[in-house]
């Protein structure tokens, strides 16, 4: 995921005014990220999961579904997840990605 995102810039991200959701994916295609009206109204760590998420969706990066989505009360469910199922998630990527930002997880746990 780390080489794919170097390699990006702004030519690879498409605003999508129709889209009400955060941003979407065509798992098939990793040279475009389609942004909707929500992801702007985010801060600047939920657009940074928001992309972690979306870039695992990606056939060359981890080819996830969405088992669980974001939200506090959704972060136990992520993280309760088998490690089978773990490994297949979009959002464990994210749950992961914010762990190591802030420390680890026991800082995420507090």
């Amino acid at each position: 995921m780390q080489s794919l995102s170097n390699s990006y810039s702004v030519e690879n991200f498409r605003v999508d005014t129709g889209y009400d959701g955060m941003a979407y994916v065509d798992p098939a295609n990793p040279d475009r990220i389609y942004l909707g009206e929500r992801y702007f109204e985010a801060g600047g760590n939920s657009q940074a999961g928001v992309l972690t998420h979306e870039m695992s969706h990606f056939n060359s990066v981890g080819a996830t579904n969405d088992i669980t989505l974001g939200g506090l009360g959704q972060l136990f469910k992520t993280l309760m997840l088998p490690p089978t199922d773990a490994l297949g998630n979009a959002q464990s990527y994210t749950v992961c990605g914010a762990c190591s930002t802030y420390g680890g997880m026991a800082q995420c746990m507090r």
